[in-house]
């Protein structure tokens, strides 16, 4: 029981750590697309 839940928690750490950097680029494309947004509306 004890082994099988340490696999599972490696397998989690490894979704998260994997999942972190999508996230960040996820936010970083929707920043960008509201920047030039606003830039074309203030044009």
């Amino acid at each position: 029981m004890r082994t099988l839940w340490k696999k599972f928690d490696n397998k989690m750490q490894r979704l998260y750590t994997a999942h972190l950097p999508i996230s960040e680029y996820v936010s970083g494309t929707v920043g960008l697309i509201l920047g030039s947004l606003i830039v074309i509306v203030i044009l």
